[in-house]
């Protein structure tokens, strides 16, 4: 006997299943908005990307620390002295907090939201990262993908960032449509 028997689970699929052998007959991938989680709205995605970078921003504040010093020397060429404004380098602060916020963002970006489908804005908010076509989280590789090609996005003069605004899915143009990834309230 074949039984109708939707799962709402993160596949977000109806299956039709034969419960004696449980061989999978049907299957029919259900949209967000029919499981009860609809694409999140443009302004939302941006309220979760400022939150994200926030926290890589403040770990930049520390940039007065890392910013070249500069000197004014005296320096004499054939007999006519000049002013010459020398820069002593960038202190080695700088490079560290730099690694810091880059590491910060793979991890957050990429490793986090990659494995659980949330970074740290998006689990603040309550929206989720998924895969298009199985509904789970994209994984780590997928995921930081996304997170680079959100560069590209920002390139075309904000048009892939824009994009989500008359896009029916509500995605991004090249992150989201390269990777398969949509973003859905979880509330």
């Amino acid at each position: 006997i074949l039984w109708l028997w939707p799962v709402w689970d993160p596949k977000r699929q109806a299956l039709l299943s034969d419960r004696t052998t449980g061989a999978v007959v049907f299957k029919a991938e259900v949209t967000p908005e029919q499981s009860g989680r609809p694409y999140a709205w443009w302004i939302s995605r941006v309220g979760c990307w400022l939150i994200d970078a926030v926290f890589a921003v403040l770990i930049l504040v520390g940039y007065g620390i890392g910013r070249p010093t500069y000197s004014l020397q005296t320096q004499s060429i054939n007999g006519v002295e000049y002013q010459v404004s020398v820069a002593s380098g960038l202190h080695p602060a700088f490079y560290v907090l730099i690694a810091l916020a880059a590491g910060f963002t793979l991890w957050n970006k990429g490793f986090r939201e990659g494995r659980t489908g949330k970074s740290v804005g998006k689990q603040l908010l309550g929206f989720t990262t998924l895969s298009q076509a199985t509904g789970k989280p994209l994984g780590v590789v997928r995921a930081t993908l996304r997170c680079v090609l959100l560069v590209v996005d920002f390139a075309l003069c904000y048009l892939g960032v824009l994009w989500p605004l008359w896009d029916d899915k509500r995605q991004c143009l090249v992150s989201d449509k390269v990777t398969g990834s949509i973003v859905v309230g979880v509330r």
